[in-house]
């Protein structure tokens, strides 16, 4: 691609991607030309190391690579994110999922007397943009309020890209390296034991495909992002089942559990909510309508699990 013009370059993008908006943002995020640019001066010349970035960046889309791994970074409820195949991509459907547990958090938050830390696990955080939004956002509407955020994932490759996103926010908010934990370790087992009934809400988007569903999973997913953040099992309710029974023994009293699920699933996932003991159970849709966040809690004293 040397000796290759601004607007050639466009024309390439749009070829591979079919879209003139997500050629800009390319050129933009790689190259830094704004679309602006590239309409007053199309005619300029790309230098070699532009050009071979976008050659790299072209061939990769081709490949049926998502546009936010190319790119390297994704935004997600206001904070830009590190983002690459050792995590899922942040999806739209998984910021309902923060806010309604920052919501959960902030009444938390509110009611809390001075003292007691405000204790927070994120299960499974994968690229850390859960457990970061919520650090991020309480801190700043409640910055007197001690809250700890646990974020845990069974995959170091996730941990260490939830650390790198954990760093790039501290540059702009410092108390994040502060606020938040990284723990490694399989759901609740990654938890510290003397938290146990401490948790004022506990929230995850855990893995809920089954393995059918996996095998007929589009390229652009299958090839490319983590099978171990995507495959919940041969039902793909196994994780919800082991987070849902589990949680009476981390949950306060008045805590809850919030959980990203599979629209197909909402039933079931409520279902087994009101088997663990949890009283209020809601379910709130995604931006298309769809069941898209179980919020259970409710909890009594004498629902709780004990210790053996």
């Amino acid at each position: 691609m040397s000796e290759m013009t601004l607007k050639d370059a466009i024309l390439q993008c749009v070829e591979v991607t079919g879209s003139l908006q997500i050629a800009y943002w390319l050129t933009e995020e790689l190259i830094g030309y704004s679309s602006t640019e590239v309409v007053l001066d199309p005619g300029i010349c790309l230098t070699t190391t532009q050009s071979a970035i976008l050659s790299e960046a072209i061939d990769r889309i081709r490949g049926l690579e998502p546009l936010q791994y190319v790119i390297g970074k994704w935004s997600f409820r206001g904070i830009e994110l590190a983002c690459d195949r050792r995590a899922l991509i942040p999806r739209p459907e998984t910021e309902i999922v923060a806010e309604a547990a920052i919501d959960r958090v902030a009444e938390a938050a509110i009611d809390r007397t001075h003292g007691e830390s405000l204790l927070v696990a994120d299960l499974g955080t994968g690229s850390g943009a859960i457990a970061l939004s919520i650090a991020s956002e309480i801190n700043q509407r409640y910055p007197e309020v001690d809250i700890s955020v646990v974020a845990t994932d069974i995959s170091y490759d996730a941990l260490e890209l939830a650390r790198e996103n954990m760093e790039l926010i501290a540059r702009l908010q410092p108390k994040m390296t502060e606020l938040i934990s990284l723990r490694h370790g399989s759901w609740y087992e990654a938890l510290p034991a003397e938290a146990k009934g401490r948790f004022s809400v506990i929230v995850s988007n855990p893995p809920y495909i089954s393995r059918n569903q996996w095998n007929g999973l589009e390229s652009t997913v299958k090839e490319h992002e983590p099978e171990i953040a995507l495959v919940g099992g041969d039902s793909g309710i196994e994780c919800y089942r082991h987070l849902i029974d589990g949680a009476p023994q981390w949950l306060m009293p008045n805590g809850c559990i919030v959980l990203e699920i599979d629209p197909s699933q909402a039933g079931i996932v409520a279902d087994m909510a009101a088997v663990a003991g949890f009283q209020d159970i809601a379910v709130k849709e995604d931006l298309c309508g769809r069941p898209r966040v179980l919020i259970a809690s409710g909890l009594g004293a004498w629902d709780r699990v004990p210790d053996c």
